[in-house]
């Protein structure tokens, strides 16, 4: 399912993709199943563009770390 939602949302705007998407995909990596960040770490290459260097230091990064 994380594929298909990083699949449909790269046609997003910047504008729409972090209104709508954005809040999702950092929920989703504070989740702390293993299948779950493998799917998204999977597909990050599909949403980093649109992640600014903010939400992945203060947000995505320290869940991961965490988790280890």
């Amino acid at each position: 399912m994380v594929s298909l939602i990083a699949q449909f949302s790269k046609n997003l705007s910047e504008e729409d993709y972090n209104i709508q998407t954005t809040p999702v995909f950092i929920r989703l990596f504070q989740n702390p199943d293993r299948a779950l960040r493998v799917a998204l770490l999977d597909n990050l290459h599909l949403m980093i563009d649109f992640f600014t260097n903010k939400i992945v230091t203060d947000k995505i990064f320290p869940q991961l770390v965490s988790y280890l």
